[in-house]
């Protein structure tokens, strides 16, 4: 009984991901894959938002996707098995359109465990612990693999499946960081079945050594790479305006308690921008708040242009959070991780979350970059006038990721 019911449930899956519109994108842009040398750049839509003359680009992986074409490889960016689609420059969904017969062909192999997790062992553990959902997603990622034949994989948020089915292949997956963490937070952690695992990928690519101490105690291989954006290299001894009266304030998204009707600015953040009068607040939208309110945009900038009078909203479609940076005074946020990007030009950054601030590595508060502003009695706005920040964190090393590259690849020497 229990069977019949996991097939009913499998061949309804894999039903609707057919019909889903989505879907119809099936494999008709990956005929322009070039199958040697190729290296695959796994992301989500919403992980798009840096705007460049080719299209719009990951910001925490470009730089490596370049590096890569630079050492003589074809580098291609792709979605996540199942991942919303919708189409961008330079970008395959990994989706395809299947027929009543393939579907019903899937659903029988989500019954029984392929023939490499038959064996007692770590992979058949792995393959037990995945969902329906998840086991769908192995299949099409294997399938992609089969057709693409990647060298190695990078990815932003890998999961489980694409984990899995590389490892099957013997194809290298190595995580990229895009985001501050904790030991509690870390990014190759999930739950399944009531427990936690961590994702086994072949490295993790951290930002410098603070968060490579994380992963490690975890037994996650790991290596420093700095932050993956070279433009930070030029920027970084470019000096900021500390004259000018613009503040970057960085939204969130998913905020239950937000002062706004869009769910985006905690009520705390908000209780020290309306102090701020006599500055001109920038107002960036989280990617994936920009790119899942592509409709509901203008009515995001009446609001705050209407409560913030003299604001403006930036887009990460539009600009690039380096630009923005550049052009001001300080960043205030209440806990995102964009303080390490403004932490690289010297801009000084505001939290109004003590959690947010108390995850930061000591040595960054000691530059005097970083402070805390709470809503109490007690509390006062930090002086704006001074406004210049210690430089901090670590740059792109393209050395380090030079050599996994190629190591990863078995080449002795990188084509240059």
């Amino acid at each position: 009984m229990k069977n019949r019911l996991r097939a009913i449930w499998a061949i309804i899956i894999t039903n609707i991901i057919a019909s889903l519109p989505g879907n119809r994108f099936r494999w008709s842009k990956t005929n322009d894959l070039d199958q040697s040398d190729l290296i695959l750049f796994v992301i989500s839509p919403a992980d798009i938002n840096t705007p460049d003359s080719l299209g719009r680009y990951p910001d925490k992986i470009y730089s490596i996707y370049e590096l890569a074409i630079k050492l003589g490889y074809r580098s291609q960016i792709v979605f996540h098995p199942m991942s919303a689609t919708k189409k961008v420059s330079n970008s395959i969904s990994v989706f395809r359109i299947e027929n009543i017969t393939k579907n019903f062909t899937t659903a029988l192999k989500l019954l029984f465990s392929p023939e490499e997790f038959r064996k007692e062992g770590s992979l058949r553990d792995r393959w037990k612990s995945l969902g329906v959902f998840e086991k769908i997603q192995y299949y099409v990622w294997k399938d992609f693999l089969d057709l693409s034949n990647p060298k190695i994989v990078f990815g932003i948020d890998i999961r489980e499946s694409e984990a899995l089915a590389c490892k099957v292949k013997s194809i290298p997956i190595f995580e990229v960081m895009h985001g501050t963490f904790s030991k509690e937070e870390l990014p190759l952690r999930r739950f399944s079945k009531g427990r936690a695992r961590i994702i086994q990928v072949d490295m993790f690519l951290t930002w410098d050594s603070h968060y490579s101490k994380i992963s490690q105690a975890l037994n996650i291989p790991t290596r420093v790479i700095g932050h993956p954006n070279k433009e930070y290299l030029e920027a970084k001894y470019i000096k900021p305006d500390h004259s000018t009266q613009k503040v970057l304030v960085t939204l969130a998204w998913g905020v239950k308690k937000s002062k706004d009707p869009f769910g985006i600015m905690h009520s705390d953040l908000a209780d020290i921008l309306f102090e701020l009068k006599s500055f001109t607040l920038i107002f960036r939208l989280h990617p994936f708040t920009a790119s899942s309110n592509k409709k509901n945009i203008s009515n995001i900038r009446t609001w705050f242009e209407f409560n913030f009078p003299g604001s403006y909203i930036s887009l990460p479609e539009k600009s690039s959070l380096l630009e923005e940076l550049k052009s001001v005074r300080m960043h205030i946020t209440h806990d995102s991780s964009a303080f390490y990007e403004a932490g690289l030009l010297g801009v000084p950054t505001i939290f109004t979350s003590r959690g947010g601030f108390e995850a930061i590595p000591k040595e960054y508060i000691d530059t005097g970059s970083v402070c805390l502003w709470e809503n109490n009695e007690n509390s006062r706005l930090p002086d704006l006038k001074i406004g210049i920040g210690k430089p901090f964190g670590n740059v792109f090393d393209l050395s380090v990721v030079t050599e996994l590259i190629t190591q990863a690849a078995n080449l002795k020497q990188p084509r240059l």
